[in-house]
């Protein structure tokens, strides 16, 4: 077996379901927000939108991202982000209201997926946690490594 093949092997069910129980560690007093970012996930990868939307594809893959892409912006996917929270607060059956929005919060995913794939890295939600050039007690999310969006950093 090449190291390719080990690489691109796809993990088996047990091994899906614990990288899924490791994704996503809440730090102290954000286990809501986890929760919540949870169930998001697993309305894309196991709910409607499999159903719906996936067509087997990754979801950096699926339509919302590919026609973007062919648009040259996210546009759609912010489109249907406003659509689905100004919907879903009107539902009657809360289920249904949050339901609604776990779908925007997957569109806004794939939002921020354009904008990495456009800039060719992973954005900065802030550019203080850069995590190279700004101060002590900053978490980076870039594993250290500089952001081009971060205005201190960039060439």
């Amino acid at each position: 077996m090449s190291e390719h093949d080990i690489t691109s092997a796809k993990p088996g069910p047990k091994a899906q379901q614990a990288m899924l129980a490791n994704a996503l560690v809440a730090a102290p007093g954000y286990e809501r927000l986890v929760a919540v970012l949870r169930a998001a996930h697993d309305q894309a990868a196991h709910g409607k939108g499999k159903e719906r939307h996936a067509n087997d594809l990754p979801f950096h893959q699926q339509r919302m991202l590919s026609i973007s892409h062919l648009q040259g912006s996210p546009d759609g996917m912010v489109y249907q982000v406003i659509k689905k929270v100004t919907e879903g607060l009107t539902m009657p059956e809360h289920h249904r209201q949050v339901a609604e929005l776990y779908g925007a919060i997957n569109y806004l995913a794939g939002v921020v997926i354009f904008l990495e794939d456009r800039r060719g890295e992973p954005v900065a939600a802030d550019p203080l946690e850069c995590g190279t050039c700004h101060g002590e007690g900053v978490v980076p999310m870039n594993g250290g490594q500089p952001y081009a969006a971060c205005p201190d950093c960039r060439p």
